[in-house]
């Protein structure tokens, strides 16, 4: 029970913005700081899911929901990624790309089969938590709405 109050007091004046250069000049909540106010922060976490890519080598690649804009229904990395072509090679840089719209595998629930193919769709809304780094461990703040962005025309997200 201790231990509870203790985090949960720490949680509260973390987030009535005790992080510098989060909540705006006039100080305020921690959650109504913008997504870009949040990474500068020294001491804030983000954790974004990531959305897998394959590459012209055909390498996969994960990339985190935050470095990713749509247009229409493609996924498109903001910037060049760096893909590691082995040993012999160096290595190449892409803007990678995909489809919102796949086909997924997955279990059959019949007795025998084994697996059928699926419509899945890659979302473009997310909950994505806030953590505090503390020492050695990270805490969750809070979770906040995120939007992939529409791509612009160079490939870039637009704020």
């Amino acid at each position: 029970m201790k231990t509870s109050l203790i985090l949960m007091t720490l949680a509260l004046g973390f987030t009535s913005s005790a992080f510098p250069g989060v909540g705006g000049s006039h100080g305020g909540s921690t959650l109504s700081a913008s997504w870009s106010e949040i990474k500068r922060s020294p001491r804030l976490e983000i954790a974004s899911p990531q959305i897998h890519f394959v590459s012209q080598e055909k390498i996969t690649v994960a990339v985190d929901v935050m470095e990713v804009c749509v247009s229409g229904d493609t996924l498109r990395t903001i910037n060049a990624r760096s893909i590691y072509t082995g040993d012999d090679k160096k290595d190449s840089y892409e803007i990678l790309e995909r489809s919102r719209i796949y086909m997924a595998k997955v279990p059959s629930k019949k007795r025998n089969a084994e697996e059928i193919s699926i419509k899945a769709e890659i979302p473009l809304r997310y909950e994505i938590d806030v953590m505090a780094k503390l020492k050695d461990r990270s805490y969750k703040l809070f979770s906040k709405d995120y939007i992939i962005p529409e791509c612009s025309r160079e490939g870039e997200a637009l704020e």
